[in-house]
């Protein structure tokens, strides 16, 4: 006659909630060592299954991105959209497209920003880029056209001349700057270089 041994019963680990009347897509996922360590003991210690884990982190993570995100008082643009739409926009050696599908303006314009909704500090550094942008025409625009490029995107008067003076001013100004430097070099070189040395004087100018 057999002697019966009665087991000790086994425990159920409990699933999340957020599996209960779920369609399931079995799927699998490579993860670093130590996460999946983690994610080993984590299922221990709450007796949830590793998938019941990973779902109730995806929930939380897509629930967050769900969440519109709260703006501090007279923000109209948060931050991580305006990094993001720099990131957008610029190149793999670091230019920053203007124009184009993938430029800044056509860009801006998809996701509904407006230069005028801005903070002084957001558009500081939008500016920044659009030197870049502006630098790396191959056909380079004049600077009035260039803030003209600009005006779907609705910038305030305050912007348009942030950007004059960032990207050189109004046109005139490169004339007047060529005229100060030659007035500068009669006062340093004089009139006339010494004789036979005109072409040297040229190369360092």
């Amino acid at each position: 006659m057999s002697e019966i041994v009665k087991s000790e019963p086994t425990k159920m680990k409990r699933v999340a909630d957020l599996d209960v009347d779920e369609d399931m897509i079995e799927t699998h996922v490579l993860l670093p060592e130590k996460y999946f360590k983690k994610l080993d003991a984590t299922s221990s210690m709450k007796e949830m299954s590793k998938g019941a884990i990973v779902r109730e982190a995806l929930k939380e993570y897509f629930d967050k991105q769900d969440r519109p995100i709260e703006l501090p008082r007279g923000t109209k643009v948060s931050n991580e959209v305006i990094k993001n739409l720099l990131r957008e926009c610029t190149t793999y050696w670091g230019n920053f497209e203007i124009e184009g599908e993938e430029g800044f303006i056509a860009v801006a314009k998809e996701k509904g920003i407006k230069l005028k909704d801005l903070t002084e500090p957001q558009f500081e550094v939008l500016a920044e880029k659009l030197v870049i942008g502006y630098t790396g025409y191959a056909f380079r625009p004049t600077v009035d056209e260039f803030i003209g490029k600009l005006s779907v995107l609705e910038p305030t008067e305050k912007q348009k001349d942030i950007l004059r003076k960032k990207l050189g001013g109004e046109e005139g100004e490169e004339e007047e700057k060529e005229v100060h430097s030659e007035e500068e070099w009669d006062e340093d070189w004089g009139d006339e270089p010494e004789e036979g040395s005109e072409e040297e004087g040229e190369e360092e100018w």
